[in-house]
C-alpha cells in the first residue's frame, strides 16, 4: 500500500456522495445494490464512486457467495490526513 497523498485524498472526499458511501462502509460492509437503495442513486453511478474509491485503497472488496461486499479498509493514513 503507498503512502496517501493528502491533497488527492481530501479532494477525493470532498464529493459528498464519496464521503457517505465510505461513512456507510465504515459502519458494516455493503453491497453495490445496498447503496444503490440507500443513496438512492444509479448503479452504474455508485460503482464508479465505489472505484475511486478502491483506487486510494479507502475501500476494499470480498466476495460473499455471488455477490461483492464493500467494506472501509484500515488505512492507517488516513486519520492523519483528516486531522491536518
Amino acid at each position: 500500500m503507498q503512502p496517501l497523498n493528502p491533497v488527492k485524498v481530501l479532494k477525493l472526499l470532498s464529493e459528498t456522495i464519496r464521503l457517505r458511501i465510505l461513512n456507510l462502509l465504515i459502519q458494516t460492509p455493503l453491497s453495490v445494490g445496498e447503496l444503490v437503495e440507500i443513496l438512492q442513486l444509479s448503479q452504474s453511478n455508485v460503482s464508479h464512486h465505489l472505484k475511486l474509491l478502491a483506487e486510494y485503497d479507502l475501500v476494499k472488496s470480498h466476495k460473499k457467495g455471488n455477490i461483492n461486499l464493500y467494506h472501509a479498509a484500515e488505512n492507517p493514513d488516513l486519520p492523519r490526513i483528516i486531522e491536518n
